[in-house]
């Protein structure tokens, strides 16, 4: 397995990952002007939902250093509505807004921290 990174001008940073002489590209944030949300300069390197994404996690973060965990079962429903949200908009059912991109993405940055955690405490 290798890992390879680079920039792209469009899309930002792309990670590679080789495996068995198959690349496979993960792309953090498509950095798309309308999807983005002015904040204190960032919009140049974020959307919405990663901008949320961001916050939520930095939030998780910081109140699982202080021994604070979200239940398991609230935990899986804070991951849903981004799930919901981005598949749906994937499939084109229907176009989400920023507004809710940013609110999707901060339930599950806020608890993704709360997951892994359960997750590396149970494997």
């Amino acid at each position: 397995m290798k890992f390879d990174y680079f920039w792209d001008k469009k899309i930002g940073p792309i990670f590679i990952i080789n495996i068995k002489n198959k690349n496979y590209g993960l792309c953090l944030c498509h950095r798309r002007p309308e999807r983005s949300i002015p904040f204190f300069g960032v919009e140049k390197y974020l959307c919405a939902r990663c901008l949320g994404l961001s916050l939520g996690g930095s939030l998780g973060i910081v109140l699982n250093q202080i021994d604070f965990f979200v239940s398991p079962i609230l935990t899986l429903l804070l991951l849903v509505p981004m799930l919901i949200d981005g598949f749906s908009q994937a499939f084109q059912l229907r176009e989400s807004n920023n507004k809710l991109r940013l609110l999707t993405g901060f339930l599950f940055g806020f608890g993704m921290p709360s997951m892994l955690h359960y997750l590396f405490t149970i494997f």
